[in-house]
């Protein structure tokens, strides 16, 4: 009968009822069995938290029974001072687009926009098509007008 994780007031809890019912350090037979229907969790749950608390408790005196799961999950953290470093040994050219730089680096996209987002990284704006003076719009109606056949237009 799986359920949700054990808190760690449960796993306690659970721990107690087996400290109360151990005979020098043992379980008796169907305690375990017992326990786990009273808490309403599986045999072998019940067994990891006792094998746990036992073997900590030999290894250094002090049983351990609080859950690792919040220790463990979740994605690791990557180290910012690392990849700052990768991030300065691309060229500023090569940094934008955030794709560009992501591949350049090795590093996700999504971890490029955390970067930004968290002030790691600053945006900076580039100017890449220079802006159109007069003498340069002059030019280009010029050079389009140049490709216009007045024979082929017929709006009539």
């Amino acid at each position: 009968m799986p359920t949700a994780n054990l808190t760690d007031d449960e796993r306690r809890r659970i721990l107690d009822e087996l400290l109360k019912q151990s005979v020098g350090g043992e379980l008796p037979r169907g305690v375990q069995a017992r326990v786990a229907r009273e808490f309403r969790c599986s045999d072998a749950s019940i067994g990891r938290i006792w094998h746990r608390f036992r073997e900590t408790e030999a290894n250094d005196g002090l049983g351990e029974w609080k859950s690792r799961i919040k220790q463990n999950s979740g994605r690791k953290k990557q180290n910012r001072d690392k990849i700052a470093a990768k991030i300065r040994a691309v060229p500023i050219e090569e940094r934008k687009p955030n794709r560009r730089l992501a591949h350049a680096t090795g590093i996700s996209k999504y971890l490029v926009q955390a970067l930004i987002r968290e002030g790691v990284l600053k945006v900076h704006s580039t100017r890449t098509t220079p802006y159109l003076t007069n003498n340069n719009k002059f030019r280009r109606v010029e050079h389009v007008l140049a490709y216009i056949d007045p024979t082929s237009l017929m709006f009539d």
